[in-house]
């Protein structure tokens, strides 16, 4: 499953549910910190520090998890990215 640029808190758990055994979540959306170089600025829709690994299910591991600075088509912005397998 990928998720991108999105972020509904209330569902999160949900999206993990969804995921079958031996299945991937991959998850990437914008975070604390983007604010400052533009949209959103919301901090409904941005992500906190780890905030990602910290609702991640126990049966995930993680693959990979990225929180930073991201320079993409002459923009900066600040995101959070998680990759994770269900191994139960």
């Amino acid at each position: 499953m990928l998720i991108s640029n999105y972020l509904f808190r209330e569902k999160i758990g949900d999206l993990f549910n969804l995921v079958d055994i031996g299945g991937y979540l991959i998850y990437e959306t914008f975070a604390v910190g983007n604010e400052k170089y533009g949209k959103p600025t919301n901090p409904d829709y941005l992500l906190c520090q780890d905030e990602l690994l910290e609702i991640k299910p126990k049966n995930f591991i993680t693959i990979d998890y990225f929180f930073g600075e991201r320079f993409e088509n002459s923009k900066k912005s600040v995101v959070q990215r998680l990759a994770a397998k269900r191994i139960y």
